[in-house]
């Protein structure tokens, strides 16, 4: 979900039609998995970094969990964080802006 919200929102911000038939599979995968909402915390970040949502939206984490002790098991800096984007997802972008640069030449 994470990815195809993210490439779906970066494609049509880059320019590519709504009616491209790749995109239109995308939306109706996204409105089927309960819509860019059901996206992560890190979608909904990068939402608002491309100006799409508001940053009311997005949980936030109170700054003073840093202030605890390092030894504690639940200090931010033991939390593991792994942000990887699926090889189709990057592919589908890629013969998409090929398909819109050769249609542009």
């Amino acid at each position: 979900m994470f990815g195809t919200v993210l490439t779906y929102i970066s494609l049509r911000i880059l320019g590519v039609s709504a009616d491209e038939p790749r995109l239109q599979r995308a939306q109706a995968f996204i409105h089927s998995h309960g819509g860019a909402m059901a996206t992560p915390s890190w979608g909904k970040f990068w939402l608002c970094i491309l100006g799409v949502y508001e940053w009311e939206g997005v949980n936030s984490l109170f700054p003073e969990l840093w202030l605890f002790p390092e030894a504690l098991p639940v200090h931010p800096s033991r939390w593991w964080c792994h942000w990887s984007v699926h090889e189709g997802t990057l592919l589908l972008s890629a013969q998409i802006h090929v398909h819109v640069a050769a249609r542009a030449m």
